[in-house]
């Protein structure tokens, strides 16, 4: 891609942190609202469960009540480990994976121009392009946007890292290019 052919220009190295962004956001979306509904089911359960008990000063767990009590907390654990969890457990693998593969922290230059986008990563020094067609949602989290494709892949942004064009310059010239992406 030649330089005057760039419109936007954004560098971006993501950290810990950021990984665990976007593993949570392709899990539960942009707005966490699936985490939120998850955790409130499982805590509405637990107290349709415990608070009858406590109000007639029943024993909390008898036979009646063990089986759905079980239930409620499994639930509320496998929630709490997909929510918390396999963000945490997925970008300390990336990490550790990078570091024994004797790479740094990995750095994303990405141009976009009419024709579509090219992403350089450093310091794996291989290039990676992708035509606006594929991108289906932009979520906004935190400092950073997330590209994500039909395909599940993600391309990273930080919000503040343009060098060339604006976060709303970018967002208007997307939704031009593509009209049916969804940006959150």
């Amino acid at each position: 891609m030649e330089e005057a052919d760039i419109l936007f220009k954004n560098t971006f190295s993501p950290t810990d942190k950021h990984y665990q962004m976007v593993f949570r956001n392709r899990i539960f979306g942009s707005t966490n609202l699936q985490a939120i509904l998850l955790f409130g089911a499982c805590g509405i359960l637990l107290l349709l469960v415990l608070v009858p008990r406590l109000i007639y000063h029943q024993p909390l767990l008898d036979e009646n009540n063990l089986s759905m009590f079980v239930v409620v907390l499994v639930l509320t654990a496998l929630s709490a480990l997909l929510y918390f969890g396999f963000p945490v457990f997925s970008s300390r693998a990336i990490a550790k994976n990078r570091k024994q593969q004797g790479l740094g922290r990995m750095s994303f230059e990405t141009s976009f121009s009419d024709d579509g986008l090219m992403v350089h990563v450093s310091p794996d020094d291989r290039d990676q392009s992708a035509a606006y067609s594929d991108f289906t949602r932009v979520s906004t989290v935190s400092d950073m946007l997330i590209l994500t494709t039909r395909a599940g892949q993600v391309v990273m942004l930080g919000r503040n890292s343009f060098s060339k064009g604006s976060e709303q310059e970018l967002l208007a010239f997307l939704k031009q290019k593509c009209p049916h992406i969804k940006i959150r």
